[in-house]
C-alpha cells in the first residue's frame, strides 16, 4: 500500500473513533441530564420529610396524640429536665385569678359536720378545747338515680245531675303505668337518666342494673 492509501486508512480510523467517542458522550449527557433531575426530585422530597418529622403538637396545630415515638421522648426529656425553683409553691402563684366555681348563695341544704374530736397538729383530745368559730364549704353533687314507684288511690265521685262517674286524676308531671311522660320536668329527668347512661355505656358499664340494685355506677371525676 502506497502512503497515500495508508493516510486515508487512518484518517477514517480516526474519523470513526471521534465519531463514537462524541455519540458516547451525548449518551453520557443525557444520563447525566436525567441523574440530575432525579437527584434534584428527591431532594425535595428529602426536604418535605425533614419538615414532616420536624412539625409536632409543639410547633403546629397538630394534636399530641398523633405525634411520632419521638416527638413525644423529647418532650418527656424536655419536661424532665425542668427544674422548679425552690421558692415556687405548687398550684396558683400570687395574682393567678381563678377558676373554680361560685359558692351558691341558696344552697339546696345546710348542715352542720360534727366538730372534730382530734386535733389535726398534735392529735391531742379536743374534748377540752375552746370553741374556735366555725368554717365552711359547698360540696356540690348529683344525687343517686333511684327508680321510684308511687302508687295513687284515685277517689271517684258520681255526679248527682247526669250520674257520670269522674275519676280523680294524678298530680301534674305523672301518667299511668302504660303512658308516657309529656310534662317539662318529665322531659328534664328522662334526658338526665339517658346522659348518665350514654356516659356509663361510654365507659364501659351496664348501670340500669346496678342502679336499681344500689350499687350505682359514678361517673370519674375530672381535675
Amino acid at each position: 500500500m502506497n502512503r497515500a492509501g495508508t493516510q486515508s486508512s487512518s484518517y477514517d480510523e480516526l474519523r470513526s473513533l471521534v465519531e463514537g467517542l462524541v455519540a458516547r458522550v451525548e449518551v453520557l449527557e443525557a444520563e447525566n441530564a436525567e441523574l440530575r433531575a432525579d437527584n434534584a426530585k428527591l431532594r425535595t422530597e428529602n426536604t418535605a420529610l425533614k419538615r414532616k418529622l420536624g412539625v409536632d403538637s409543639t410547633n403546629s396545630s397538630t394534636p399530641s396524640s398523633q405525634d411520632s415515638l419521638a416527638s413525644k421522648g423529647k418532650r418527656r426529656a424536655q419536661r424532665s429536665q425542668r427544674v422548679r425553683s425552690k421558692d415556687r409553691k405548687r398550684g396558683g402563684q400570687p395574682g393567678h385569678k381563678g377558676s373554680g366555681l361560685t359558692p351558691a348563695v341558696t344552697p339546696d341544704r345546710a348542715e352542720t359536720a360534727s366538730a372534730p374530736e382530734d386535733c389535726s397538729g398534735c392529735g391531742a383530745d379536743l374534748a377540752d378545747g375552746r370553741d374556735a368559730g366555725t368554717s365552711w364549704t359547698q360540696i356540690w353533687d348529683i344525687p343517686s338515680i333511684r327508680l321510684e314507684k308511687a302508687h295513687y288511690v284515685l277517689p271517684r265521685r258520681q255526679c248527682a245531675c247526669c250520674g257520670k262517674i269522674t275519676t280523680a286524676v294524678v298530680p301534674f308531671g305523672h301518667q299511668k303505668v302504660s303512658g308516657y311522660w309529656h310534662t317539662l320536668t318529665t322531659l328534664a329527668r328522662f334526658c338526665r337518666v339517658r346522659s348518665y347512661l350514654t356516659s356509663a355505656i361510654n365507659h364501659g358499664h351496664r348501670a340500669i342494673h346496678p342502679a336499681l340494685t344500689g350499687n350505682t355506677w359514678m361517673p370519674p371525676t375530672t381535675a
